[in-house]
């Protein structure tokens, strides 16, 4: 089965933690890497923190640490404004 998690990254200290985050999360599972992380509430979140986040989720792929990333939203209309600044491989 697929793994996929969220992390928060609406303050600025969660961001800079973001991937302390995801490490944590490995570390309780017992895994290598996760099939998916989903940025929560990203239409919450400023474009200029959630181009970060997504950034960094980003290399994170390219280090195997996840193989997609996405995000999970309440309001679906945003799925479009958040594609157009970043790549989006999932949203919940």
């Amino acid at each position: 089965f697929d793994i996929v998690t969220k992390v928060v990254v609406s303050m600025r200290e969660q961001l800079d933690n973001l991937e302390t985050q995801i490490q944590r999360t490995l570390s309780d599972l017992k895994i290598e890497h996760l099939d998916a992380v989903l940025v929560h509430n990203a239409e919450a979140i400023p474009s200029s923190a959630l181009v970060e986040a997504l950034g960094k989720l980003d290399r994170m792929i390219g280090r195997g640490i996840c193989k997609r990333i996405g995000v999970s939203l309440y309001e679906p209309r945003k799925i479009i404004e958040i594609a157009e600044i970043h790549r989006i491989d999932l949203v919940q």
